[in-house]
């Protein structure tokens, strides 16, 4: 806010600032410093290794020598039988010190392993945390047009349809004014759950930010796609808020949305944008509806069988 408040006093609210906003605040940059921590950490275990390898490689040669030197004396001189105890006694000592320092290199090279085995688990939960969306636990934003750009390349390969949903909670922000921000994240939670309940298999479903959320339906044509939508739209309307403490009834939730399926060949971005306008469509004409943006919504039976 503090930022937000600069900017506008100097006159530099802009798109550009806003972008640098995000991303000082929201975007990738809690990422890379664990990133960067990751890589630190993987540079110091490679080198730890290579220690350890230097080491053992200087062991053997070592060992190797007395060998050498050991084979040496039984070829030459060494006939006699206090000279053989002698050189025997020698190598008995150094494959003491061998099976010490083997001993040691086992260990270096355990506590290596416990080390990769924690930096793989840290790195998952990394991936894991950077592509989901901490208040609902489904997808981010990112996740999402990670999927989308995966989805469509799958639709563009195999010639199957695709279908995109985008919905919004209705009136909102009436919920935040009216009950506050804890109630608004309640319904967001409500909402995500319900979504996540209503879809199978493949189907991919993030919140797209703010009270919108979007779900990637593969193998889902424009009917079987709305199909989809009211289905969700019906099951999210049928659950009543209460708070829990009072018990006070807090009326229902209704999503308005916007539905589209891929044309081979168009852009990523207006693909989204013709399910949003689908969306504007269905707030426009009441909301609590399924919309398309192509011209013959109307003429789509809302059920069908998706295929």
């Amino acid at each position: 806010k503090s930022e937000v408040d600069h900017m506008i006093a100097a006159g530099a609210f802009n798109r550009r600032s806003c972008g640098r906003l995000y991303e000082e605040f929201f975007g990738l940059d809690a990422e890379a410093r664990a990133i960067r921590d990751a890589s630190g950490m993987i540079e110091r275990t490679l080198g730890r290794v290579l220690e350890a390898i230097g080491e053992a490689g200087q062991d053997v040669k070592s060992f190797g020598s007395v060998l050498a030197d050991f084979s040496g004396k039984v070829d030459g001189d060494v006939a006699s039988g206090q000279g053989l105890r002698s050189a025997l006694e020698t190598i008995l000592a150094e494959t003491r010190k061998m099976e010490v320092r083997s001993g040691e290199l086992e260990r270096r090279f355990s506590d290596t392993t416990d080390e990769i085995v924690e930096l793989r688990r840290n790195l998952d939960e990394m991936r894991l945390a950077a592509t989901t969306d901490a208040l609902t636990g489904i997808a981010n934003r990112k996740h999402f047009d990670i999927q989308l750009k995966e989805y469509t390349d799958d639709c563009a390969r195999n010639g199957e349809p695709l279908s995109l949903l985008m919905m919004d909670v209705d009136f909102f922000k009436k919920f935040n004014d009216e009950y506050g921000h804890q109630i608004g994240d309640m319904v967001l939670r409500l909402v995500a759950r319900t979504i996540a309940e209503c879809v199978r298999g493949r189907d991919f479903v993030a919140r797209y930010g703010g009270e919108e959320f979007v779900v990637l339906l593969p193998r889902t044509g424009l009917e079987g796609a709305f199909a989809v939508a009211e289905n969700i739209r019906n099951t999210v309307a049928s659950k009543r808020l209460a708070r829990k403490s009072t018990g006070e009834s807090l009326g229902m939730v209704t999503l308005s949305f916007g539905v589209a399926q891929f044309k081979p060949g168009e852009t990523l971005e207006d693909f989204v944008t013709r399910a949003d306008t689908g969306l504007y469509k269905a707030k426009k004409r009441g909301r609590n509806r399924v919309e398309s943006a192509e011209p013959t919504a109307t003429e789509v039976r809302r059920v069908g069988v998706r295929s």
